[in-house]
């Protein structure tokens, strides 16, 4: 028996390629063993079987009929859309680290040691945990030579032990990173963090929560896009990262965490896309990326690739209102 599974579980068995073909006869999916394509059956014995399903089942559900090597076509468009997004994500998270940075220099603030203080952030959405304990938790984990170096030297100086920093007090922690400035460790926050860090970094004296003592209304000027509105895009655009990341299905899928919808692709809304599909988050990618090199290059190839097919382009631009059946 397989410790921690009850003896009265049943699971399936593990389907090998012969198995995975009769189950989708015996689904109605395929009419005989003998109709499956030798393309249907090399990716089938290539690739994860529940993977497949995830496209197979999204595509009967909204109404699909052109067989399981249609399915194929959008599995193996969804892989090419997801790298075309894996390049688009490198390109816009190194611009808006950029713009943050240049956006807190440009504010007067200490390059060494504000970004690393809690009380530099306004309290997130959790109550409890600290941004700037992540920031200093990611930076002292980082592999970089020069980081290393400058770390050791600080506690050396101030009589830390460089021992399990990451256990140590925030002033110790802050004191060992204090000759860092934030340019040289931003590159190793991760995008999620940095995402939060955007709309609650605090300029120092302010007392408001309003934009304007906030470092996210001059990230947003450099970005070209609004204020508000730019912290959930920011949110969705760092869960599509992940998405890519994780080779996670990208066709078929609302989207996670719903965005304002660009202002500069708002002619879309609507007419082509749903304002709760996962196309949204692409937009949104695209529209930093507008405003970042000042062109819609992205937008363009994105969408050439996505409307290269009709069946992935409706999945990707109307998921999210898909209860009704409408690739037929």
């Amino acid at each position: 028996m397989l410790i921690g599974v009850s003896s009265l579980q049943n699971p399936p068995p593990y389907l090998d390629i012969d198995g995975r073909i009769s189950y989708l006869v015996n689904r109605g999916n395929l009419a005989s063993k003998s109709a499956c394509s030798q393309r249907v059956r090399d990716y089938l014995e290539h690739n994860n079987f529940h993977f497949f399903l995830g496209y197979l089942r999204n595509y009967v559900a909204y109404g699909g009929r052109g067989g399981l090597d249609a399915v194929v076509d959008i599995c193996e468009l969804d892989a090419k859309v997801s790298l075309e997004l894996f390049s688009g994500i490198q390109r816009a998270e190194r611009g808006i680290r950029s713009c943050f940075v240049e956006a807190y220099c440009a504010a007067g603030l200490d390059p060494c040691t504000y970004y690393l203080q809690d009380e530099s952030y306004r309290i997130t959405k959790d109550g409890e945990h600290s941004l700037a304990r992540s920031i200093r938790s990611q930076i002292l984990r980082a592999s970089e030579p020069y980081i290393k170096k400058k770390v050791q030297e600080s506690c050396y100086e101030q009589g830390i032990p460089h021992d399990d920093l990451d256990t140590r007090t925030p002033e110790e922690q802050v004191t060992a990173l204090s000759t860092l400035p934030i340019w040289s460790t931003i590159d190793w926050w991760t995008f999620g963090t940095l995402s939060r860090c955007v709309p609650a970094l605090r300029v120092p004296g302010s007392t408001s929560l309003d934009q304007q003592t906030l470092l996210i209304g001059p990230v947003a000027e450099r970005l070209n896009v609004g204020a508000e509105g730019l912290a959930r895009q920011l949110e969705s655009v760092s869960v599509l990262r992940n998405l890519v990341a994780h080779h996670s299905r990208l066709w078929a899928r609302p989207a996670p965490v719903t965005p304002k919808f660009p202002s500069v692709y708002r002619r879309e809304k609507n007419r082509t896309t749903w304002p709760q599909s996962g196309y949204v988050p692409v937009l949104t990618l695209a529209s930093f990326l507008h405003g970042i090199e000042g062109n819609h290059s992205f937008r363009d190839s994105i969408r050439d690739l996505v409307d290269s097919n009709p069946e992935y382009s409706i999945g990707m631009r109307r998921s999210g209102a898909m209860t009704q059946t409408i690739l037929s």
